[in-house]
């Protein structure tokens, strides 16, 4: 092994076995800690090329068009409007090594605002409750939070609702307000019978919440009944509202009745 003299293997060590290139930080001339975005123009001076330099706001990135004159001109791209409004980062790429400014951006431009209505829950049950929290806000063309003249920030309702299932807009075109009333469970269960040729029908229905609602398809209803005294149990389910199963005449069946949800309807005889 070739030996390396301790003067050769300081150097070594205070400089490194090979010389990197380095690169001078650049001066940003125009800075400032708030800044318009639609009038967003900046004087970078550099020694070394700028290869890129990309603005993060806080919605979107965006790549600045770079222009070399006395010093490096930055700016937006001229097809946007506005941005959502807050904290900003500048980051220059020299030559592979970044550099990173923070600051604040705003919109020059002040637009109208559109008015903002909200609705929690978007599913309602009678079952439960009937009201809905309406949040409204005010935003601006560019989804910023303004606050009108003489109004609050933010306004908070809590509205009655209808007990009718259904979907429902609430404001007319506006999707993000509608919601759904689903059925509650059921509170009322009709049964009967009907003879028919070989056999006893049982119905069952309309089956119905505490508002009125048809309950919702699907809901799992069971058939009771008693032959040689044993019970037995049939299942079916409801849709639209009602529910049937069909009974052997060749024994004889009696207490007949229907369950569903703790719901017990009452007992009859063919």
């Amino acid at each position: 092994m070739r030996k390396i003299s301790p003067y050769i293997a300081l150097l070594l060590l205070l400089f490194g076995t090979s010389c990197e290139k380095t690169v001078s930080v650049p001066v940003w001339l125009n800075q400032a800690n708030t800044l318009s975005f639609q009038d967003l123009h900046l004087s970078i001076k550099a020694e070394d090329e700028i290869s890129e330099a990309r603005l993060y706001t806080a919605s979107k990135t965006f790549s600045l068009k770079i222009k070399k004159d006395e010093n490096f001109e930055l700016s937006i791209p001229e097809e946007v409007e506005g941005i959502i409004e807050g904290p900003a980062i500048l980051l220059i790429d020299l030559d592979g090594e970044q550099f990173v400014y923070e600051f604040y951006l705003v919109n020059q431009i002040i637009s109208g605002s559109e008015r903002v209505d909200y609705r929690s829950p978007k599913t309602v049950n009678p079952d439960s409750v009937l009201e809905h929290q309406q949040i409204i806000h005010y935003i601006d063309d560019f989804r910023n939070i303004m606050k009108p003249e003489n109004k609050p920030l933010f306004e908070e309702h809590i509205l009655g609702l209808t007990g009718k299932s259904g979907f429902y807009e609430a404001i007319e075109n506006k999707p993000i307000t509608n919601y759904y009333v689903q059925p509650g469970t059921a509170t009322k269960l009709p049964i009967a019978i009907k003879k028919e040729k070989n056999e006893l029908r049982v119905s069952i229905g309309p089956v119905t919440d505490a508002i009125g609602n048809l309950i919702a398809d699907g809901t799992l209803i069971s058939i009771y009944y008693t032959s040689n005294e044993v019970e037995y149990q049939m299942q079916t389910i409801i849709r639209n509202g009602y529910a049937s199963v069909p009974l052997s005449t060749s024994k004889e069946i009696s207490n007949i009745y229907a369950v569903t949800n703790g719901l017990k309807s009452s007992v009859i005889e063919p």
